[in-house]
């Protein structure tokens, strides 16, 4: 056997090894028979060892013109920096139990940006902090208990979010010992109309709630009106929180200065993929507000605004959920 070594290029040793091998003649009793190798094995170095070896180069020492200048493909675009202004924020879903929930988020402006909550006091180590949204788009953060469980959970009805260098209060539900940010991701462009089979309708002290009980993503497209009589937006500035995810629940309005003479009304949804739907029973009591389905927590009439400071795990779940949970 014969082993050779090939010239050093550019800095990088080459090993080749070349087996000379017997073949038929006169040495060969066999004449034809198997041919074997002889001589000592040869082991190529170890990534770890050629480390170690000076006389190995792992690194390109040689690059070619194009490699040794500026780089001829542009930047690709990225977003500006969402503002807090930017975005709009709250709370879309809460479990049944109350110990985690959704805070949707909407880019409100008319450019493309990119929220960066990296300072949220409460962020899990392993979310991605940020993500690009394109006007009108929205994006989930799922706020998760701290904690698998503790001895004296608390009601927390606000979780603070870092847009950047500032910060916003959302208005929330939760039942836990503490509250972390575990996800951050956009959502699915809602392009299709609720249906009458997917959506429930609760009727509490305070609201009448609506729930996407399907799940596929729908959207809610009319007005709500009041004794069979349509009402439309008395702002351009309400929230449109129309779109429903699987899960998500929303409060409807009507004026607050109704008159309420004790008896009880009938509010009919109309919308342009199911037509109406007639909601029964509503107590007179029931203050709404005038406008598009707007979010249900956090709201003056919605289930927080009856809750008392020594509210308990079991009531604030109650006044989460109108639904019947064997429904």
């Amino acid at each position: 056997m014969k082993l050779e070594s090939a010239p050093r290029w550019s800095g990088r040793r080459w090993f080749a090894l070349g087996l000379v091998l017997a073949t038929a003649c006169g040495d060969d009793p066999g004449g034809g028979g198997e041919r074997r190798p002889t001589g000592p094995p040869v082991t190529l170095p170890l990534a770890e060892q050629a480390l170690d070896d000076p006389d190995v180069t792992t690194v390109a020492t040689d690059l070619a013109p194009s490699q040794t200048g500026g780089s001829t493909v542009p930047d690709p675009p990225t977003p500006e920096p969402c503002g807090v202004d930017d975005v709009e924020m709250w709370t879309a879903q809460v479990a049944r139990d109350g110990s985690s929930a959704v805070v949707r988020m909407r880019n409100v402006s008319d450019r493309w940006c990119e929220p960066d909550i990296g300072r949220s006091p409460l962020l899990d180590p392993a979310i991605e902090p940020d993500v690009w949204l394109l006007p009108d788009a929205t994006a989930d953060l799922v706020v998760g208990p701290s904690t698998s469980g503790c001895a004296d959970p608390a009601v927390v009805d606000a979780v603070q979010v870092g847009i950047g260098d500032e910060s916003v209060l959302v208005p929330t539900a939760l039942v836990t010992c503490g509250w972390w940010f575990t996800a951050f991701a956009p959502t699915a462009d809602v392009r299709v109309g609720c249906e009458l089979a997917d959506i429930d309708v609760a009727v509490t002290a305070v609201s009448v709630v609506v729930r996407n009980a399907s799940a596929r993503p729908c959207a809610l497209s009319g007005p709500v009106g009041v004794d069979g009589a349509a009402v439309t937006a008395s702002s351009a500035d309400d929230p449109r929180v129309n779109e429903l995810f699987a899960g998500d629940v929303v409060s409807l309005g009507r004026p607050g200065d109704v008159d309420c003479d004790g008896a009880h009304e009938r509010v009919v949804i109309h919308d342009e993929a199911f037509g109406e739907l007639e909601v029964a029973n509503v107590p007179c009591e029931v203050v709404f507000e005038l406008g598009a389905p707007r979010p249900w927590f956090g709201t003056e009439v919605g289930p927080l605004a009856t809750l008392t400071d020594d509210a308990t795990a079991a009531t604030v779940v109650d006044a989460l959920d109108p639904f019947d949970p064997d429904a």
